[in-house]
């Protein structure tokens, strides 16, 4: 590692961390803010083109516009596909290498018209790619290189992630337990005060309220927790069937060549859905808020779970900016409200548990796909503002992370960068 100046680089590392925390928040803040403005705005178009058949006609020529223009983007940068995860990877471990401006600048673009049409894809990967790329930018200009580099990225990936989650902590354990893979007193610290000077801008931009704001009163019962292994045992087999599933739908489709045949798939779907079955368009933050309506019934939520994962599928599967973060944290809801709903029909459990399954299984859900438990159980502990339930979510999570490796399930964005590299 090279110094610069006067300044020790273990002290000088805080002070960019801040820097970093500061430039990558912003950028995410306003990122984060921008695809809430086209889920809303995709929500009025679709009220207004759902009252003629001519209109919903003319909504499918629209969709097509923005497949083509998101097509087009891909051709120009073919970093800013799909979550942005192992992009960083990629550039961390020095196997790939990013314009980080270009890239900023065209996965917003392309990501916002992604979730404009309707597609199936999550903020939260390309806001990690997005802060890793503020901090590869900070890094050139002050002519950093090496392991300092490096430090700089994953202070950026970090803020990525708190400011998308208001997570900070979940921010400072996936930049060390997802992609530098070790510990180090240097990077902690820097990657930690990078993680909450992003995190304060954040709160300062969307207020201090939880991500999820579900009634986690009741706590589960001591005698009853043979049902959270069996639970750990079930995200964890479904883990494995999703990084399958997702790999196998990823390869079927980039045999298409061209990037708008692959990318017209999902946007078709996104406007038949649009019509039949809306709530599975975007993220999923539709689909989780009706876990909390009183007429969600079980029948309908196994039906948006399927129609959610397949659509998942292929919309990541085309290469489209977005990521799998936060889809395969609402199908890890709808996995906990279908068998917190049958396990409390069945076993006479408290009605009041029927979120502590949600949280459960999306923590365990979580940790089967990415192999990161660490990440998982802090991230769901933060995102529902509820560090009560550390012992179970811990059990669900330890559990499921034993059942996926003992099926020989890869961490699906080790996979995805393997792919990426053989290409």
């Amino acid at each position: 590692m090279k110094h610069h100046g006067l300044t020790p680089p273990k002290y000088r590392l805080i002070w960019e961390g801040i820097l970093i925390g500061v430039l990558s928040g912003a950028v995410t803040i306003f990122y984060r803010w921008l695809l809430g403005i086209c889920e809303n705005g995709r929500g009025e178009l679709l009220y207004f083109f759902a009252t003629g058949i001519e209109k919903i006609i003319f909504w499918f020529f629209i969709l097509g516009g923005i497949c083509w223009i998101v097509s087009v983007l891909l051709k120009k940068e073919p970093m800013i596909s799909g979550s942005g995860i192992p992009q960083i990877e990629g550039e961390f471990h020095e196997k790939l290498k990013a314009n980080p401006l270009r890239v900023l600048f065209l996965k917003i673009v392309g990501g916002s018209l992604s979730i404009l049409g309707g597609l199936s894809l999550g903020r939260e990967g390309p806001s990690i790619q997005l802060g890793g790329m503020g901090g590869l930018f900070v890094s050139q200009k002050l002519h950093r290189d090496g392991e300092e580099k490096n430090f700089l990225l994953l202070c950026g990936a970090a803020a990525g992630l708190s400011a998308a989650f208001n997570a900070p902590l979940a921010g400072v354990l996936f930049a060390v337990e997802e992609v530098y893979k070790t510990i180090s007193p240097s990077l902690l610290f820097s990657v930690m005060v990078s993680s909450v000077s992003a995190d304060f801008l954040s709160k300062l931009f969307f207020g201090t309220e939880s991500v999820f704001s579900f009634p986690l009163t009741a706590q589960f019962p001591l005698e009853q927790y043979w049902i959270l292994i069996l639970l750990g045992v079930l995200v964890g087999l479904l883990g494995f069937v999703y990084n399958k599933t997702l790999l196998f739908g990823q390869k079927q489709i980039q045999k298409m060549k061209n990037p708008f045949i692959r990318l017209l798939i999902p946007f078709f779907f996104a406007g038949v859905l649009a019509v039949f079955l809306p709530q599975v368009l975007g993220g999923g933050h539709s689909m989780i808020e009706l876990l909390g309506e009183p007429e969600f019934y079980l029948s309908f939520g196994i039906l948006l779970l399927v129609v959610k994962f397949l659509f998942s599928v292929l919309s990541f599967g085309s290469g489209a900016p977005g990521g799998i973060f936060f889809p395969l944290l609402v199908l890890g809801a709808y996995i906990g409200a279908i068998t917190g709903t049958l396990a409390i029909e069945m076993f006479g459990l408290n009605p009041e548990l029927l979120f502590q399954f949600v949280v459960l299984a999306m923590a365990g859900y979580f940790t089967a796909i990415v192999h990161a438990p660490i990440t998982g159980i802090i991230l769901l502990c933060e995102m529902t503002g509820n560090f009560g339930n550390l012992l179970p979510i811990s059990m669900v999570c330890i559990v499921s992370y034993i059942v996926t490796k003992s099926v020989g399930n890869k961490p699906i964005y080790d996979s995805l960068l393997e792919r990426m590299l053989k290409k």
